[in-house]
């Protein structure tokens, strides 16, 4: 069997999940244990009521530790929260299906005067097929402590992040965690679709801080998480390990974000570097890898992100949002097949664009399109490249979760329509997989999907 063979079929199982994942962009996290605390709706904090993309006053929520409370009482919420999605996805080749395909489970709020957290539990539907059908997991993590003080005469505010998720931390909602992933095979460290990628699957602390109400700075370090402790977390180190770290990953950014009252705008740039030890792949039907015994990969990322925010008088609110990933590797190894190697380095160049307007907190549209870039390896992937094309789409009404919405802030209740289309995956428009090699006949339109869900948090 050739080596380009074994990556068709092996790409071939895990492409439903990518793409099903996928249809989780945006997810939502206007958790309402934030509005009991603050005494202020979900509209104040998110864009559209429902999240996950934040407002101003969200921003600083957040960069205060989710500390804030709207007096005496808010401090005694109790900071849990429950979601459950009803989905109903309907792809262009196959069977509809419906099913309560998400439940999570939120510590989120203030813990004490200066820590707060935001700790999600999740039971999903298992889109792969590699596990069990259902999976519950540890999701994303971010556990501050926050401190004000002045420098030079200005306002600074100070914290540490002990979180999960290389920009699942961040104030600014334009990155991979928070915005719209590129949805390919191959990808970026902080793409969180992409088996065997950082979010998750990491531990680590940072510092950050922001001074004058315009400049924040952060810098820290990850280390991956071990083999067992992600078994016991629910993650599938089998299927998605990325690989041990070698030493400590630095993490930094730094950014400008200015808030206009009716007008906000951010830009910003951050990165990362990793040296990776991976699983080695374990040919079909043997049993998955158990140990990260294979060859050192080195990462450079590179990233930058703009977001530009005009809300009036919240009648009409409109968002864009831009991300752009740069990543250089270093292979530790050239492998070989028909003659020909590998190359020794790679790029992935990864670009999300997001539009969103909402009317009256209540209606919102949303239109991205999320691409990637591949270097041209004609042995590590099967067309030559891993570049893809996708654009997606949502409409939705939320009828709850503004100030004089029925049992607010208890009731949240988001319907949402979502189309995802494919004009290009995995190198190619057509024969994505290999027929032509034995592979499954899979064109990237086949991949089409088209979902109706019905999101309540409480």
């Amino acid at each position: 069997m050739t080596l380009r063979l074994f990556r068709a079929i092996r790409m071939a199982t895990v492409v439903a999940g990518l793409a099903l994942a996928a249809l989780s962009i945006g997810p939502a996290h206007a958790v309402p244990s934030f509005a009991r605390q603050t005494g202020a709706e979900c509209a104040a904090c998110h864009v559209g009521s429902y999240g996950p993309h934040l407002t101003a006053y969200g921003i600083m929520f957040k960069l205060g530790g989710y500390t804030d409370t709207g007096g005496d009482q808010g401090k005694d919420a109790v900071p849990l929260s429950m979601q459950l999605r009803l989905l109903r996805s309907s792809p262009a080749q196959g069977s509809a299906t419906t099913q309560i395909d998400q439940a999570s489970v939120y510590l989120a709020g203030r813990l004490a005067d200066s820590m707060g957290a935001f700790i999600e539990a999740r039971r999903e539907e298992n889109p792969n097929g590699q596990t069990a059908p259902v999976n519950t997991f540890l999701g994303n993590v971010d556990l501050r402590y926050v401190r004000e003080a002045k420098v030079g005469g200005k306002e600074g505010l100070f914290g540490l992040s002990l979180n999960n998720s290389p920009g699942v931390q961040d104030p600014i909602d334009a990155n991979q965690i928070w915005g719209f992933p590129a949805i390919a095979t191959d990808g970026s460290l902080f793409n969180p679709v992409i088996a065997g990628q950082l979010p998750r699957r990491v531990l680590g602390v940072t510092g950050y801080a922001y001074l004058d109400k315009a400049w924040y700075g952060e810098f820290g370090g990850y280390r991956s998480m071990p083999r067992s402790m992600q078994n016991n977390l629910g993650l599938d180190p089998a299927a998605n390990d990325p690989g041990a770290i070698s030493g400590i990953a630095p993490y930094w950014r730094l950014a400008y974000i200015r808030d206009f009252k009716t007008q906000m705008v951010s830009f910003g740039l951050y990165g990362m570097t990793a040296e990776k030890q991976l699983a080695v792949l374990s040919p079909p039907g043997a049993p998955r890898a158990t140990s990260r015994s294979g060859p050192a990969d080195k990462f450079r990322d590179v990233g930058l992100d703009a977001t530009y925010q005009y809300r009036g008088d919240r009648s009409n609110t409109l968002q864009l949002r831009a991300n752009y990933v740069d990543e250089h590797r270093d292979y530790g190894s050239t492998p070989t097949a028909f003659g020909f190697s590998a190359a020794p380095t790679g790029k992935v160049r990864e670009a999300t664009f997001a539009a969103t307007y909402s009317f009256n907190e209540t209606w919102s549209a949303t239109a991205a399109r999320m691409r990637t870039r591949t270097s041209q390896d004609a042995v590590r992937y099967l067309n030559g490249t891993a570049d893809s094309n996708v654009k997606y789409f949502n409409v939705m009404w939320v009828p709850f979760g503004k100030e004089n919405s029925w049992r607010a802030p208890f009731a949240n209740l988001r319907l949402m329509a979502e189309w995802l289309r494919f004009d290009k995956f995995n190198g190619a428009s057509d024969d994505l997989f290999g027929a032509r090699f034995g592979g499954p006949l899979v064109n990237a339109h086949d991949l089409n999907t088209f979902n109706l869900s019905a999101s309540i948090a409480f």
